[in-house]
């Protein structure tokens, strides 16, 4: 029987603040993206780096509920995120392969495979809440995402 896959993040982002964008969330530019193994997937992701811009985690400001239960957390998850989202693709460097065509509750299940990975948020209930908005309102960023 084979080693059992323990997820966890192997490399860290390096992001340079960009400072706001149009609607006022900060922006971050990624020059090193991170790794990490996937119980999800089954390997190793490999986001990469090369300058490409992301919000983190997209949560609402004008809601201050909302920003106050989910806002600030989950930056390493958040940037295998928006990559996920953006290219329906993941970059495999164990195996060694490009995942195209994701479906998005298989990047949903990877973003809270990261998180609780991380402990980022470190309370269970806060991940839940950041992985219930993500399934409920991910969708318009998911169509608007590469095919």
């Amino acid at each position: 029987m084979g080693t059992a896959i323990i997820p966890a993040v192997l490399r860290r982002p390096q992001l340079t603040p960009l400072g706001p964008g149009r609607d006022g969330r900060p922006l971050f530019r990624v020059d090193t993206g991170p790794q990490f193994r996937s119980r999800v997937l089954g390997g190793v992701l490999e986001i990469p780096g090369g300058g490409w811009v992301t919000d983190l985690a997209s949560v609402p400001r004008l809601l201050p509920l909302t920003w106050f239960l989910a806002g600030g957390y989950a930056t390493v998850p958040a940037v295998i995120h928006d990559y996920g989202t953006r290219h329906h693709a993941f970059p495999m460097i164990a195996p060694a392969c490009f995942m195209r065509g994701i479906r998005r509750a298989t990047l949903d299940a990877v973003f809270a495979e990261a998180m609780a990975a991380e402990r980022d948020p470190p309370e269970a209930w806060r991940r839940w809440v950041i992985w219930s908005a993500v399934r409920a309102g991910g969708w318009t960023a998911w169509k608007r995402g590469r095919r």
